[in-house]
């Protein structure tokens, strides 16, 4: 059956790495909101894939809000029948809600090393829900006023791990996969969703596929099909793909037909006056792109290589004397003559 969604507080991890491909098995009992456990006898065996957990880093006392297909099993362990419930989990969240759960965690967590239960609701009695922000800003001088400086500091970059997970998570959990989404977190760090929900289309610096990014863009951050954003981007992955090609630049001709395939055509009008715009205003701000002097529009990294290596062979082409040793007309005769061996236009 496919259940609700429910809260499990993680008992043991049984693997962090089933069937040798990444992910969890863990065991876990049911919770209230609060964190109090139910009377419910059941053990529950959370099975989740790497892509849905965001990393294998599950611990003791954590609460993760799951749902997925629950099978019941009977087991007998020296002759003591008992019954647990495995769910293949299809959504897991990493929770971060009552004092309860944050005091469980500090306590039993191997992670937050010399910190025992006494100290762990020390801490909530004296900053209640603040703590969460003091350990997110790293405040090592709250937190030594009931720990030792070296286990507060020590608490901190515990707490940072689950941070992570979290931000991972938010990503993750949109169908983008585990490798990407750990890219624009080392890229972004702790303000990659911010930054994201700035402009998601910057996803797309990261290889991430345009209609994944603009279905994420258009469906979980209400982007409107015309905004300016949603247009960047679009030249941004028409050039990329251009690029993959073996294409450094396109033309603006090209590139306006582009943009009627990867948008929808009933934004023409609004096509056009973006590109007029960004010629006319050379309204660059947040792209990888930009327009040369033949109106040539260009991928900014691929548009640098090109001139480090015109300048590297324009260096080449002198003498130590600084004497030409072929002029200008002989220099574009052989590029000419070397372009129409190759198998794509130039221009």
């Amino acid at each position: 059956m496919i259940c609700s969604e429910i809260i499990l507080k993680v008992l043991q991890i049984r693997s962090s790495n089933p069937f040798g491909f990444g992910g969890v098995i863990f065991s876990a009992k049911l919770i209230c909101g609060e964190g109090s456990i139910t009377n419910e006898t059941n053990l529950y065996v959370v099975r989740a894939s790497y892509n849905l957990i965001g990393s294998d880093f599950v611990e003791p006392g954590q609460w993760w809000k799951v749902s997925g297909e629950i099978h019941e099993i009977e087991r007998v362990v020296d002759r003591y029948k008992y019954s647990e419930r495995q769910i293949e989990v299809v959504s897991a969240e990493l929770m971060r809600t009552s004092g309860e759960y944050i005091v469980s965690l500090i306590a039993k967590s191997p992670s937050f090393e010399s910190i025992g239960l006494v100290k762990a609701r020390k801490l909530w009695d004296k900053f209640g829900e603040e703590l969460y922000e003091i350990l997110d800003k790293s405040d090592i001088d709250s937190l030594s006023s009931v720990l030792t400086r070296d286990v507060a500091a020590k608490a901190v970059s515990a707490w940072s791990r689950f941070s992570n997970i979290r931000t991972l998570q938010w990503l993750c959990t949109h169908g983008f996969t585990v490798s990407l989404c750990k890219k624009v977190f080392a890229f972004f760090g702790t303000e990659m969703q911010e930054k994201i929900e700035q402009d998601p289309y910057r996803l797309l610096s990261f290889s991430a596929k345009w209609s994944q990014v603009d279905n994420f863009a258009l469906n979980h951050l209400a982007i409107a099909t015309d905004d300016r954003r949603r247009f960047h981007g679009a030249v941004e992955e028409i050039l990329y793909r251009q690029f993959g090609a073996g294409n450094t630049a396109i033309n603006i001709d090209t590139l306006e037909r582009g943009l009627y395939g990867l948008l929808d055509i009933d934004l023409k009008s609004k096509i056009q006056k973006y590109l007029f715009s960004i010629i006319h205003k050379d309204d660059f701000e947040g792209t990888v792109f930009k327009f040369g002097p033949t109106r040539l529009v260009h991928l900014l990294g691929p548009l640098l290589m090109e001139k480090v290596v015109a300048k590297a062979i324009a260096d080449r082409v002198k003498d130590n004397d600084k004497k030409v040793l072929l002029d200008p007309i002989q220099v574009d005769a052989l590029i000419d003559e070397y372009q129409l061996t190759l198998d794509y236009p130039h221009y």
